[in-house]
Protein backbone atom coordinates (compact mmCIF):
# COMPACT_ATOMS: atom_id res chain seq x y z
CA UNK A 1 0.00 0.00 0.00
CA UNK A 2 1.16 3.60 -0.84
CA UNK A 3 1.81 6.24 1.80
CA UNK A 4 2.52 8.73 -0.81
CA UNK A 5 0.21 9.87 -3.38
CA UNK A 6 0.97 9.22 -7.27
CA UNK A 7 1.44 12.75 -8.14
CA UNK A 8 4.01 13.03 -5.37
CA UNK A 9 5.58 9.88 -6.37
CA UNK A 10 5.45 11.02 -9.61
CA UNK A 11 7.02 14.15 -8.55
CA UNK A 12 9.81 12.44 -6.35
CA UNK A 13 10.32 10.50 -9.46
CA UNK A 14 10.80 12.75 -12.20
CA UNK A 15 12.85 15.55 -10.37
CA UNK A 16 15.15 13.36 -8.45
CA UNK A 17 16.04 12.34 -12.04
CA UNK A 18 16.61 15.52 -14.07
CA UNK A 19 18.24 16.82 -10.71
CA UNK A 20 20.99 14.05 -11.88
CA UNK A 21 21.27 14.25 -15.18
CA UNK A 22 21.08 17.46 -15.57
CA UNK A 23 24.38 17.65 -14.59
CA UNK A 24 25.89 16.34 -17.41
CA UNK A 25 25.01 19.42 -19.44
CA UNK A 26 26.79 21.80 -16.74
CA UNK A 27 30.33 20.62 -17.38
CA UNK A 28 32.82 21.79 -18.93
CA UNK A 29 32.55 22.07 -22.63
CA UNK A 30 28.84 21.06 -22.15
CA UNK A 31 25.53 22.76 -23.25
CA UNK A 32 21.96 22.11 -20.66
CA UNK A 33 18.53 23.50 -22.47
CA UNK A 34 15.90 24.02 -19.91
CA UNK A 35 13.29 26.35 -19.59
CA UNK A 36 11.92 25.16 -15.89
CA UNK A 37 8.84 24.07 -17.59
CA UNK A 38 8.16 21.99 -21.06
CA UNK A 39 11.75 20.85 -21.73
CA UNK A 40 15.59 19.96 -20.25
CA UNK A 41 18.12 18.80 -22.90
CA UNK A 42 21.98 18.28 -22.96
CA UNK A 43 24.96 17.63 -24.71
CA UNK A 44 28.28 16.93 -23.96
CA UNK A 45 31.52 16.44 -25.63
CA UNK A 46 31.26 12.50 -25.54
CA UNK A 47 29.90 11.40 -29.23
CA UNK A 48 28.44 8.06 -27.15
CA UNK A 49 24.94 7.40 -25.56
CA UNK A 50 23.85 7.96 -22.98
CA UNK A 51 26.13 11.40 -23.19
CA UNK A 52 23.72 13.76 -25.17
CA UNK A 53 20.09 12.95 -23.58
CA UNK A 54 16.27 14.85 -23.62
CA UNK A 55 15.29 14.54 -19.98
CA UNK A 56 12.08 16.40 -19.85
CA UNK A 57 9.51 17.38 -23.02
CA UNK A 58 5.70 18.30 -21.57
CA UNK A 59 4.94 20.62 -24.41
CA UNK A 60 1.62 20.49 -26.44
CA UNK A 61 1.77 23.91 -27.85
CA UNK A 62 3.34 23.41 -30.88
CA UNK A 63 5.10 20.33 -29.85
CA UNK A 64 5.83 18.80 -33.22
CA UNK A 65 7.71 21.84 -34.32
CA UNK A 66 9.82 21.81 -30.94
CA UNK A 67 10.40 18.42 -31.12
CA UNK A 68 11.64 18.81 -34.32
CA UNK A 69 14.21 21.60 -33.27
CA UNK A 70 15.38 19.35 -30.47
CA UNK A 71 16.54 16.63 -32.80
CA UNK A 72 18.18 18.53 -35.29
CA UNK A 73 19.67 20.30 -32.70
CA UNK A 74 21.54 16.58 -32.05
CA UNK A 75 21.86 15.74 -36.07
CA UNK A 76 23.71 18.90 -36.20
CA UNK A 77 26.22 17.82 -33.73
CA UNK A 78 26.55 14.28 -35.90
CA UNK A 79 25.89 12.53 -32.04
CA UNK A 80 23.38 10.42 -31.04
CA UNK A 81 20.90 11.00 -28.42
CA UNK A 82 18.75 9.45 -25.65
CA UNK A 83 14.67 10.87 -25.38
CA UNK A 84 13.17 10.02 -21.84
CA UNK A 85 9.91 9.79 -22.46
CA UNK A 86 8.79 10.10 -18.50
CA UNK A 87 5.31 9.29 -17.12
CA UNK A 88 4.07 13.70 -17.81
CA UNK A 89 5.17 13.70 -20.70
CA UNK A 90 3.21 15.92 -23.23
CA UNK A 91 1.56 15.53 -26.10
CA UNK A 92 -0.22 12.09 -25.76
CA UNK A 93 0.90 11.11 -28.90
CA UNK A 94 4.89 11.78 -28.42
CA UNK A 95 6.07 8.09 -28.86
CA UNK A 96 4.33 8.26 -32.26
CA UNK A 97 6.33 11.67 -33.23
CA UNK A 98 9.63 10.07 -32.00
CA UNK A 99 9.46 6.64 -33.95
CA UNK A 100 7.90 9.03 -37.02
CA UNK A 101 11.15 10.73 -36.80
CA UNK A 102 13.26 7.43 -36.92
CA UNK A 103 14.05 7.19 -32.96
CA UNK A 104 13.77 3.83 -32.05
CA UNK A 105 12.05 2.49 -28.45
CA UNK A 106 15.10 0.79 -26.39
CA UNK A 107 13.76 -0.16 -22.84
CA UNK A 108 11.13 0.61 -20.48
CA UNK A 109 12.13 1.47 -17.02
CA UNK A 110 9.94 1.11 -13.87
CA UNK A 111 9.98 4.26 -11.65
CA UNK A 112 9.91 2.88 -7.77
CA UNK A 113 9.37 4.38 -4.95
CA UNK A 114 10.40 3.35 -1.32
CA UNK A 115 8.51 5.40 1.90
CA UNK A 116 9.88 2.70 4.78
CA UNK A 117 13.16 3.08 5.30
CA UNK A 118 12.60 1.05 8.89
CA UNK A 119 12.28 -1.82 6.74
CA UNK A 120 15.14 -2.20 5.28
CA UNK A 121 17.26 -5.36 5.46
CA UNK A 122 20.78 -5.65 6.68
CA UNK A 123 23.93 -5.50 4.44
CA UNK A 124 24.79 -8.69 4.80
CA UNK A 125 28.62 -9.90 4.63
CA UNK A 126 30.55 -9.94 1.95
CA UNK A 127 33.50 -11.51 0.79
CA UNK A 128 36.83 -10.30 1.70
CA UNK A 129 38.16 -10.65 -1.56
CA UNK A 130 36.56 -6.79 -2.48
CA UNK A 131 37.11 -3.56 -0.56
CA UNK A 132 33.72 -1.85 0.17
CA UNK A 133 34.36 2.02 0.00
CA UNK A 134 32.27 5.29 -0.46
CA UNK A 135 33.97 7.10 -3.81
CA UNK A 136 36.10 10.20 -2.03
CA UNK A 137 39.73 10.47 -3.59
CA UNK A 138 40.90 11.10 -7.35
CA UNK A 139 42.05 7.55 -7.70
CA UNK A 140 38.27 6.54 -6.76
CA UNK A 141 37.44 8.57 -9.14
CA UNK A 142 40.08 7.43 -11.61
CA UNK A 143 38.46 3.33 -11.03
CA UNK A 144 34.90 4.73 -11.29
CA UNK A 145 35.63 6.65 -14.49
CA UNK A 146 37.12 3.42 -16.14
CA UNK A 147 34.16 1.23 -14.84
CA UNK A 148 31.67 4.07 -16.82
CA UNK A 149 34.18 3.49 -20.09
CA UNK A 150 33.80 -0.47 -19.47
CA UNK A 151 29.92 0.13 -19.06
CA UNK A 152 29.04 2.27 -22.14
CA UNK A 153 31.44 0.81 -24.09
CA UNK A 154 33.87 3.69 -24.75
CA UNK A 155 37.55 3.87 -25.53
CA UNK A 156 39.68 5.65 -22.80
CA UNK A 157 39.75 8.48 -24.65
CA UNK A 158 36.98 10.01 -23.05
CA UNK A 159 38.07 9.68 -19.09
CA UNK A 160 39.16 13.67 -19.37
CA UNK A 161 35.70 14.91 -20.15
CA UNK A 162 34.63 12.88 -16.88
CA UNK A 163 36.68 15.14 -14.80
CA UNK A 164 35.37 18.02 -16.75
CA UNK A 165 31.61 17.42 -16.03
CA UNK A 166 32.70 15.90 -12.54
CA UNK A 167 33.13 19.95 -12.11
CA UNK A 168 29.22 20.13 -11.93
CA UNK A 169 28.19 16.39 -10.20
CA UNK A 170 31.12 17.58 -7.24
CA UNK A 171 31.14 13.81 -6.33
CA UNK A 172 34.02 13.32 -4.07
CA UNK A 173 33.97 16.69 -2.91
CA UNK A 174 32.15 17.96 0.58
CA UNK A 175 29.65 20.12 -1.08
CA UNK A 176 28.17 17.28 -3.27
CA UNK A 177 24.92 15.95 -3.40
CA UNK A 178 25.73 12.86 -5.69
CA UNK A 179 27.56 10.01 -3.78
CA UNK A 180 29.25 6.64 -5.40
CA UNK A 181 29.72 3.67 -3.33
CA UNK A 182 31.97 1.45 -5.00
CA UNK A 183 33.54 -2.68 -4.61
CA UNK A 184 36.72 -2.45 -5.49
CA UNK A 185 39.03 -5.68 -6.48
CA UNK A 186 42.29 -5.72 -7.71
CA UNK A 187 42.61 -2.00 -8.18
CA UNK A 188 39.57 -2.14 -10.25
CA UNK A 189 35.77 -0.98 -9.45
CA UNK A 190 33.77 -3.87 -10.36
CA UNK A 191 30.14 -2.99 -9.30
CA UNK A 192 29.11 0.63 -8.08
CA UNK A 193 25.84 2.43 -6.85
CA UNK A 194 24.78 6.45 -7.51
CA UNK A 195 23.11 7.70 -4.94
CA UNK A 196 21.20 11.43 -5.36
CA UNK A 197 20.09 12.95 -2.26
CA UNK A 198 17.72 16.46 -4.23
CA UNK A 199 14.38 16.90 -4.27
CA UNK A 200 13.38 15.68 -1.08
CA UNK A 201 14.66 12.09 -1.70
CA UNK A 202 17.19 9.86 -2.25
CA UNK A 203 17.44 8.61 -5.99
CA UNK A 204 19.36 5.30 -6.97
CA UNK A 205 20.82 5.31 -10.17
CA UNK A 206 23.74 3.45 -12.00
CA UNK A 207 23.61 0.00 -10.48
CA UNK A 208 26.17 -2.19 -11.98
CA UNK A 209 28.17 -5.09 -11.97
CA UNK A 210 30.88 -6.45 -13.84
CA UNK A 211 30.24 -10.13 -14.81
CA UNK A 212 33.08 -11.35 -12.91
CA UNK A 213 31.61 -10.27 -10.12
CA UNK A 214 27.79 -10.91 -10.55
CA UNK A 215 26.07 -13.52 -7.79
CA UNK A 216 27.85 -12.22 -4.94
CA UNK A 217 25.63 -9.47 -3.53
CA UNK A 218 27.83 -6.54 -4.11
CA UNK A 219 24.60 -4.56 -5.96
CA UNK A 220 22.34 -5.09 -3.23
CA UNK A 221 25.45 -4.57 -0.37
CA UNK A 222 26.17 -1.10 -2.00
CA UNK A 223 22.40 -0.11 -2.46
CA UNK A 224 21.67 -0.85 0.60
CA UNK A 225 24.93 1.00 2.06
CA UNK A 226 23.48 4.96 -0.22
CA UNK A 227 20.20 3.99 1.63
CA UNK A 228 21.66 3.66 5.17
CA UNK A 229 23.81 7.21 4.29
CA UNK A 230 20.93 8.80 3.03
CA UNK A 231 18.64 7.80 6.26
CA UNK A 232 21.90 9.20 8.16
CA UNK A 233 21.23 12.42 6.23
CA UNK A 234 17.29 12.62 7.73
CA UNK A 235 16.07 11.26 4.17
CA UNK A 236 12.82 9.12 4.59
CA UNK A 237 11.94 8.72 0.29
CA UNK A 238 14.00 6.39 -2.22
CA UNK A 239 13.25 6.64 -5.77
CA UNK A 240 14.82 4.47 -8.42
CA UNK A 241 14.27 3.85 -11.82
CA UNK A 242 14.71 -0.48 -12.29
CA UNK A 243 15.08 -2.18 -15.33
CA UNK A 244 12.46 -4.85 -15.94
CA UNK A 245 14.64 -7.67 -15.07
CA UNK A 246 15.84 -5.75 -11.33
CA UNK A 247 11.86 -5.00 -10.42
CA UNK A 248 11.81 -7.62 -8.34
CA UNK A 249 14.82 -7.38 -6.14
CA UNK A 250 14.02 -4.09 -5.61
CA UNK A 251 10.54 -4.88 -4.50
CA UNK A 252 12.35 -7.27 -2.19
CA UNK A 253 14.01 -4.23 -0.15
CA UNK A 254 10.13 -2.27 -0.42
CA UNK A 255 10.00 -0.72 -3.12
CA UNK A 256 6.85 0.22 -4.93
CA UNK A 257 6.36 0.37 -8.76
CA UNK A 258 4.44 3.78 -9.74
CA UNK A 259 4.80 4.47 -13.26
CA UNK A 260 6.74 3.46 -16.27
CA UNK A 261 9.69 5.35 -17.94
CA UNK A 262 10.47 4.73 -21.55
CA UNK A 263 13.62 5.04 -23.65
CA UNK A 264 14.12 6.01 -26.94
CA UNK A 265 17.59 6.67 -28.83
CA UNK A 266 18.58 7.57 -32.66
CA UNK A 267 20.47 4.23 -32.25
CA UNK A 268 20.35 1.00 -30.87
CA UNK A 269 22.31 0.77 -27.48
CA UNK A 270 22.41 -1.25 -24.41
CA UNK A 271 20.82 0.22 -21.62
Amino acid sequence: MFNIPYNQSLQYLEENLWSLWSNFGQGENCNLFDDNETYIYFDTPIKHLPYNTVLRFADEENSVDKIDRIINHYQNLNVPFLWLVHPSSKPDNIEEILKERGLQFIEPLTGMILDDFDALPETGEISSEFKIKKVSTEEDLKMTFEMLVWRWKMPEDVIPHYYGMNKAFQIATPDTNVHIWAAIKDNEVVSKVVLNLDKGCAGIYGVSTKPEARGKGLARHLTLLALQYAREQNYTISVLHSTPMAERIYAKLGYKTVDEFRIYASEIVEI
